[in-house]
């Protein structure tokens, strides 16, 4: 792709923003519509390419100051998706909640990692 991207021989602001915009479209056509994804795909790998090209051509550059400000508040956040992820995954691994093998399994947890709906749930299907 760079290749190509070389012969246009454009400004590399016009790679980054065509760039975006297209791998912006392409990812809300993949999103919207599953049936023509193969082709939104290519496009989003077009708009990638385009976008990469135009940010190794100088079009934005970056003091070291600004990148490690923009590590130390994004920094936070991996840890937290990361938290959030692992929750999503135990949870879809559970047994079905309300059902016996779930209480089994909430009996052998410490109370202090219940959740308040999970004491509700616990209540009504484990306990009367």
């Amino acid at each position: 792709m760079d290749a190509i991207f070389a012969e246009l021989n454009l400004d590399p602001q016009i790679y980054l923003w065509v760039g975006g915009v297209l791998a912006l479209l392409a990812v809300i056509m993949i999103i919207k519509k599953g049936i023509v994804l193969v082709l939104w795909s290519l496009v989003l790998i077009v708009g990638v390419s385009g976008f990469n090209y135009g940010m190794q051509g100088g079009a934005i550059s970056l003091s070291d100051d600004l990148r490690q400000r923009i590590d130390s508040v994004v920094e936070p956040g991996k840890e937290l998706s990361k938290d959030a992820m692992k929750q999503l995954c135990q949870r879809l691994e559970s047994e079905e909640r309300g059902t016996r093998a779930w209480c089994d399994e909430q009996r052998a947890k410490p109370k202090s990692g219940w959740s308040a709906d999970d004491a509700v749930l616990y209540a009504k299907s484990c306990v009367l």
